[in-house]
Parts: structure tokens; sequence; C-alpha cells
């Protein structure tokens, strides 16, 4: 939701007057946790609770200027239309910032998280065996344990 971005919201709020900012997410617990950040960081924002697949401009408030759909369309049941559904909420100079989660395209991440893993328990994360094994089933070409255990030693990652 859109508190990933908790200080540049909370910076957007302190430079101008003008910024509106709306969260939407589909469960109310999500939306208590939502407000609980935005009160603590000091951030204004309407939450509003739906599916991004029947949100009006009605229900949000009018048509944005940008929207961030950070790790949600792909969870829909059809994503194009949540896609075509948050376009129509935009005004004509509006852009959109889209982020889905895929585990081929978040593979810096899996790095560091194995990194950590290393770090703190000195062995390798489900996360990167999952990953390891996913990579094998596309085809694309990984590290072997061999070269892992060589550049983990040289302090490589």
């Amino acid at each position: 939701m859109l508190l990933l971005f908790a200080r540049e919201l909370r910076a957007m709020n302190m430079f101008t007057d003008d910024v509106e900012i709306v969260g939407l997410d589909l469960t109310l617990a999500s939306l208590k946790r939502a407000q609980t950040l935005l009160e603590r960081f000091d951030i204004n924002a309407t939450l509003v609770q739906g599916s991004i697949l029947d949100v009006t401009a009605e229900d949000v408030g009018g048509l944005f200027d940008y929207i961030d759909c950070a790790g949600v369309l792909h969870h829909l049941s059809d994503p194009a239309a949540g896609l075509v559904q948050l376009a129509a909420l935009l005004t004509p100079q509006g852009g959109m910032g889209l982020m889905v989660y895929g585990l081929l395209g978040r593979q810096y991440i899996y790095k560091y998280q194995d990194l950590m893993s290393h770090l703190v328990s000195g062995g390798r994360s489900q996360r990167r065996k999952q990953s390891a094994e996913v990579e094998a089933e596309a085809g694309v070409a990984t590290e072997t344990e061999t070269e892992t255990e060589a550049s983990t030693e040289a302090g490589c990652v």
C-alpha cells in the first residue's frame, strides 16, 4: 500500500499544501495498519476501502495526477482490467508507477536477503533456494553451489 514510501509522503506534505494523498486497499485490517503508520509519520491522507476493479473517481475524490500501484495488479483475478480501471482514474496528463512481483525480476533483492541470511545464520536462505529452483526450471543460468561458496568466501555476492 501507499506506506512503502512514508518518508517521501511526509516530505510532500511538508513542502506543499496542495498534495492530496489517497490510499486504497481491499481489507479493513490493512487500512487500520496504514492509519497507524500515517499517524506515526504525521502524514495526512484519505484511506478508502475497496477494490481496484470496482473503484470510481467518485469513490476516491476525483482523478489523480499520479498513481503508484506496487505489488497489487498481479494478485487480481483480471490484472488487465485493474490496469484499465487505474488508467481511468488519471487526469489527461497523469502518470502511473507500476510494480509487480516476479521471482526473476527481484533477484537483486533475493541476493541481498541471501547475504544477510548468510551473515546472520551462516546458511543459504530458503528464498534463494526457491529462486534457484525457478531459475533452473526457466532455463536461466545460475551459479553452482561451488561458485556460490567461492564468491561468498571472497566477500562477493
